[in-house]
């Protein structure tokens, strides 16, 4: 009998070649025995093998004690010495390496505690492919969390993708999977090679590995950690101090293909400079995949996207921004994770990384899987992304998409697809302790960095550093998007009828820290020719930088605006305290004028809370209708003057060049609930900001004096008008009394006329009574003369 075949461990020996161990270094590699030392290799890829000592030149021929691949050798020496192995494959290709499992791993038990427990905020450090030396070899150490896993093994071109070859060394107590490679170096393309329990394969990215190839179907890569030569100090001892809460903040949104365009990060650095914006915000700054519609899916956490070039063209894109004092925000996909084959799902044959499934939007094609926040290890991959981004590439800012997704048990899914918390709720008890953690983490470990919630729930408290409050600096605002959006959409003949969507957010704006988001774009908004088209973008625009809150606004909505717009308008709010130092204050702000519902007018004004000589209160006034009004009385809350300072109608702009160059003193005039007004002439599809000042002390000497002159002149006249109603009333009151006069006289002669009347009538009845009794005594005499 062959004495080799006395010190192999045969059932073991099996479980290896049918690819089912989790502990190969037990077998694997040189092990002393009794009659020297015995040196395994399974090789499925060679026909025959052979070991090389160091400083002998004897080769050992190995003898092929299984079809399947599987050598052995025992060389007769006293002390376990080191060699490399030879194998020749079946093309009589030679290649000669060190045996991976002649070196042990490279982690410490302490290092396996911390990692078990979730307790290492620098996972990516250990976890993933790093150059390491190993007892005085140059090589890559990996290392992989799959607890459940039956065997994970490391593939590649080095081994032809073959899952038998490299089989990793399990520590059970934290599960976590280990080899060290001798003499591979940085730049090689890797993944894991899953076996399930059930027996089912899978091949996976690795989940902190630092650089992806997505050219190979996101293989992982080895990443060459060479330091980077920063030349941000300057911008990052600022960031120590930095308040973006009381500071201008106006971010702009690069889009996918403009990353991908970006040759220069100087020359782009500087481009973006001239515009004027304080931040870039990148759609995706890890490794993505986008083959799904409206959905991009993170395939590589700890990798930069290839989009950029390499990691470190992604670090000279940052650190060419913040020589230009411009801040680099980065979407971070923390509130779901995609289901790619190669991605965390089902990592390891079990839920290891996520919880249930769920529709992202009502389209059943985005599906995707939430995170299990509630597992340490699952919280440590996440939490240390978040510090890698930060520490590794300077990185200022972190998005969150889709944080309702997170917090709501029930986001996405049919009654049946959830399970309430204990309290028999729908909310994410161990998402909302996850985000909280998250915070205190950057806080504690000195990452500055501001976290964004894009949440579209009306989750209370998401923002602010109350003890109830999630976590986050900022968050998006979806209701005053949605609410402007339409506003804008609609036509400006018919915008009186959605005139309140304009004043609706100010009833909530208070409750977090609002960013407030443009995503609307020219083509979008109405217009019977493209200047209008030009002039509604350029209102919407400008309001939204008037408007409180930081801004966001996305690359393609700004586009077909003159560059020369976007640079005034960025110049102009960083120049203006009153846009940006007092947006989460109440006294920061006030409407002027929401009752134009007609005119379609609306007017409001800002306040700076600091006080120096460029802290002036500003008076916005935005005309949203194609209409010049004339004339326009306009009131305002404070008396004094008002000066033009920015106007979308400007003719440089590509308006119609209606201004209002002269300064404007304010009257003692009330217009819609304001004592005091001003008069100027509205542009058409604009919006115009004035300059307030005070009248100074002579002026109002002045104005007093005007004033009291014109009440004195106003109640002499008073006066004058008084005894002039009081002469008027005489003379009537003469005139009545001589009409009287003349009426009694004409009265007077009447009544003699008529009194002389009577006494001829009475004569004349006299007359004729004594006639009638002659002629009667006549008649009489006459009879008795008959008798």
């Amino acid at each position: 009998m062959n004495r080799l075949y006395q010190f192999m461990n045969w059932p073991e020996i099996e479980g290896l070649v049918y690819s089912e161990c989790s502990h190969p270094m037990e077998l694997l590699g040189a092990h002393m025995c009794r009659d020297g030392m015995l040196v395994q290799v399974f090789r499925p890829d060679a026909v025959e093998a052979e070991i090389h000592i160091a400083g002998r030149k004897k080769a050992y021929a190995c003898e092929k004690v299984d079809e399947s691949g599987y050598f052995a050798v025992c060389i007769p020496i006293k002390k376990q010495t080191a060699y490399t192995v030879c194998i020749e494959d079946i093309k009589g290709q030679k290649k000669e390496y060190m045996d991976p499992y002649a070196c042990g791993t490279a982690l410490t038990a302490e290092q396996h505690k911390k990692l078990a427990a979730g307790d290492d905020w620098e996972a990516y450090r250990l976890f993933g492919a790093h150059e390491r030396t190993v007892g005085g070899i140059r090589g890559v150490c990996f290392a992989v969390w799959a607890p459940n896993a039956q065997r994970v093994s490391v593939v590649g071109d080095f081994n032809h993708w073959d899952g038998r070859i490299f089989p990793m060394e399990k520590h059970e107590d934290s599960g976590i999977f280990e080899l060290f490679i001798p003499e591979m170096k940085a730049g090689t393309a890797y993944k894991y090679e899953i076996k399930f329990k059930g027996g089912n394969i899978a091949v996976k990215t690795d989940p902190y590995c630092r650089q992806c190839d997505a050219g190979q179907g996101f293989a992982s890569v080895v990443y060459a950690d060479i330091p980077f030569a920063w030349e941000d100090g300057a911008w990052q001892k600022a960031e120590e101090n930095r308040d973006i809460e009381k500071e201008p903040a106006a971010i702009y949104e690069i889009s996918l293909e403009t990353c991908r365009q970006i040759k220069e990060p100087e020359q782009f650095a500087a481009q973006i400079a001239k515009l004027g914006y304080t931040h870039i915000e990148l759609q995706a700054a890890a490794q993505y995949d986008s083959r799904r519609r409206n959905l991009r899916e993170t395939a590589g956490y700890f990798a930069p996207a290839d989009i950029f070039g390499t990691p470190d063209d992604l670090k000279r894109l940052v650190n060419a921004m913040h020589k230009e004092n411009i801040g680099v925000i980065a979407d971070w996909n923390a509130a779901f994770m995609g289901n790619l084959p190669s991605g965390l799902t089902w990592f390891d044959g079990t839920n290891l990384y996520e919880s249930s499934a769920f529709c992202l939007t009502p389209d059943a094609d985005v599906a995707v899987s939430s995170f299990q926040y509630g597992k340490p290890q699952v919280k440590m991959f996440l939490i240390s992304n978040a510090i890698m981004w930060i520490k590794e590439y300077h990185i200022d800012g972190l998005f969150v998409d889709e944080v309702a997704s997170a917090l709501y048990l029930d986001y996405g899914r049919a009654p049946g697809e959830w399970i309430p918390n204990l309290y028999g709720e729908n909310e994410n008890l161990d998402a909302v302790a996850f985000f909280k953690q998250l915070k205190k983490v950057l806080i504690k470990e000195k990452c500055p960095a501001v976290l964004i919630a894009q949440d579209s729930s009306t989750w209370g408290r998401v923002t602010g550093s109350h003890e109830d409050a999630l976590g986050f600096d900022f968050k998006w605002n979806h209701g005053w998007k949605n609410d402007f959006d339409k506003f804008m959409q609609s036509d400006p003949l018919f915008r009186k009828g959605v005139y309140q969507k304009l004043t609706d957010n100010m009833l909530y704006f208070y409750s977090e820290f609002f960013i407030q988001e443009l995503h609307i774009t020219e083509q979008e908004l109405p217009g019977s020719n493209d200047g209008e088209k030009h002039a509604n973008m350029r209102l919407a625009t400008a309001y939204q930088y008037c408007y409180p809150g930081k801004k966001r606004t996305a690359e393609n909505c700004t586009g077909t605006l003159p560059q020369s717009f976007m640079e005034a308008l960025n110049a102009f709010y960083k120049e203006h305290p009153a846009l940006y130092t007092a947006d989460y204050e109440p006294e920061g702000f006030a409407w002027t004028d929401t009752q134009d519902e007609q005119e379609t007018v609306l007017a409001f004004v800002r306040r700076s809370m600091v006080s120096d000589s460029t802290s002036q209160d500003l008076l916005v006034i935005a005309n949203f209708t194609p209409v010049v009004r004339k004339d326009f009385r306009m009131g305002v809350l404070e008396p004094g003057k008002y000066k033009e300072i920015f106007n979308t109608d400007a003719a440089h702009f590509g308006g119609q060049n209606i201004l209002n160059e002269q300064q404007l003193s304010s009257e003692k005039v009330e217009r819609n609930g304001c004592e005091n007004s001003i008069v100027l002439d509205l542009p058409p599809l604009a919006l115009t900001v004035y300059a307030y000042e005070p009248f100074t002390k002579l002026e109002l000497e002045e104005i007093r004096i005007r004033e009291e002159a014109e009440l004195a002149a106003k109640a002499a006249q008073e006066q004058a008008w008084q005894a002039e109603q009081l002469k008027v009333k005489a003379e009537e009151e003469a005139q009545a009394a001589l009409e009287a006069q003349k009426q009694a006289e004409l009265a007077a002669k009447a009544a003699q006329q008529a009194c002389e009347e009577a006494e001829k009538q009475a004569q004349e009845a006299e007359a004729a009574k004594l006639k009638i009794e002659q002629e009667t005594k006549k008649k009489l005499a006459a009879l008795k003369r008959r008798k």
